[in-house]
């Protein structure tokens, strides 16, 4: 009975864990719209190899370790390693939408770019 318990468990520890944006998250984004022509926004952003660098408008790039569970970007940020959470509304293998990003506090819509 226990093993029965434990498979069970296992596998519903699994399915809401299951979230396919690891797959189509890798690659380079662009900003579609910038909220503020004075704003300093995340205009471009590459995941690679459990790592997300975004470029700001301030020709500033910064690069961080990242993790995602379920629908939450996490990003580790160095030197004092504090995770920031930011969610993920939406994501295909062309449109990535992230209710906010780091200290913007406000919709950010990306689309697939080189």
């Amino acid at each position: 009975m226990k093993y029965i318990l434990s498979i069970f468990i296992l596998l519903f520890s699994c399915q809401s864990i299951k979230f396919s944006a690891n797959e189509n998250i890798e690659g380079n984004w662009c900003l579609v719209q910038k909220t503020k022509l004075n704003e300093l926004n995340y205009g471009k952003i590459n995941f690679s190899d459990k790592v997300i660098t975004l470029s700001s408008r301030a020709d500033t790039i910064y690069s961080y370790k990242y993790l995602i569970l379920k629908n939450d970007l996490m990003i580790i940020s160095y030197p004092n390693k504090d995770t920031i959470h930011n969610k993920i509304q939406k994501i295909t293998k062309d449109s990535l939408i992230l209710s906010s990003l780091i200290e913007k506090h406000n919709k950010q819509v990306y689309y697939k770019c080189n």
